[in-house]
């Protein structure tokens, strides 16, 4: 295993017990059995560390792939993964501030549908109204994903997923 993913496992490891406010990074550190300056070497803060598990999945995973045809199979790999760890995200939503995980996913899914203005619409330069629709849009699914995970993941995500859609919240929503 490499060091970043020993710190990965760490920071999850330290959730199951500890609060994230009150977890420091000596604790993820001494965790992962690595030096307080390894860890800097990896992330600049606990806080880019508790994102990294999210983002690096999901790029990886599922938003490389979208090409607006796959909606529900993107998604449900999105919810999926979530529900599969639960645990971990439901003390992340409790995360509060600037560097909350909250605000990161708002800012997250709002990168994101600006790359998909620019990739899969020829958007270069994106209007007031298109950047209010963002913002709202990423908002929502960022409540949305939180009350899903609050809720315990209970509902399934198809049927979740259809419920965002039938308030029209997607991409497509936006720029067509």
């Amino acid at each position: 295993m490499r060091t970043k993913e020993f710190i990965i496992e760490a920071i999850k490891k330290l959730l199951e017990k500890h609060t994230f406010e009150n977890i420091t990074v000596q604790d993820i550190a001494d965790e992962a059995g690595v030096a307080k300056t390894t860890f800097y070497r990896h992330f600049e803060s606990k806080y880019e560390l508790a994102t990294a598990i999210f983002s690096e999945y999901i790029t990886r995973s599922t938003f490389l792939q979208y090409n607006g045809e796959n909606y529900y199979e993107m998604n449900e790999k999105i919810f999926v993964f979530l529900k599969d760890n639960k645990g971990y995200f439901s003390k992340l939503f409790k995360m509060t501030g600037q560097e909350s995980f909250y605000i990161f996913l708002v800012k997250y899914i709002s990168e994101f549908c600006v790359q998909q203005a620019e990739n899969r619409f020829g958007i270069e330069k994106l209007s007031d109204k298109q950047l209010f629709k963002i913002d709202m849009l990423a908002n929502a699914w960022a409540h949305s994903i939180k009350s899903w995970v609050e809720y315990g993941c209970k509902v399934p995500c198809r049927e979740w997923l259809s419920w965002m859609e039938e308030m029209n919240l997607t991409i497509e929503s936006i720029f067509s």
